[in-house]
């Protein structure tokens, strides 16, 4: 069987503070993933012999979530667990079955489409993601 792609059902996160929830992914936008560990860049001396860089990067997704205002909170949840000092376990369910499972935190600008009815979201973590 080939590699099957597709949308995420659903991302799941728990909180100390701000409690647990569920965030929906829109359907049929890009999702990107980087399930963190090393990274290597590669130099040379002047002999040109190889010289590798191993650089650790946190793991990271960015996803466009779907935001309905009059019923759900997640621009206040997403909020809230930005500010929170607490650990976020985050647990991502892909369409193939497979859920990615990672603790980390919202990063960047937390904005809602009102138009789309969109959130772009980006969360970042420490260690790798692991799959369940």
């Amino acid at each position: 069987m080939g590699a099957i792609g597709g949308d995420i059902q659903e991302i799941s996160y728990s909180n100390g503070t701000v409690g647990s929830g569920t965030i929906y992914v829109k359907s049929g936008e890009t999702s990107t993933f980087d399930t963190g560990g090393f990274r290597n860049e590669l130099n040379v001396d002047g002999a040109g012999q190889p010289i590798t860089v191993k650089t650790r990067v946190p793991w990271s997704m960015e996803v466009t979530a779907a935001w309905d205002m009059n019923t759900r909170e997640d621009i206040e949840k997403l909020s809230a667990i930005a500010e929170s000092l607490d650990d976020t376990t985050w647990d991502i369910t892909h369409i193939n079955g497979v859920i990615y499972s990672g603790v980390g935190t919202v990063t960047g600008d937390i904005k809602g489409d009102g138009k789309e009815a969109t959130i772009s979201l980006t969360v970042m973590g420490g260690g790798e993601l692991a799959k369940l």
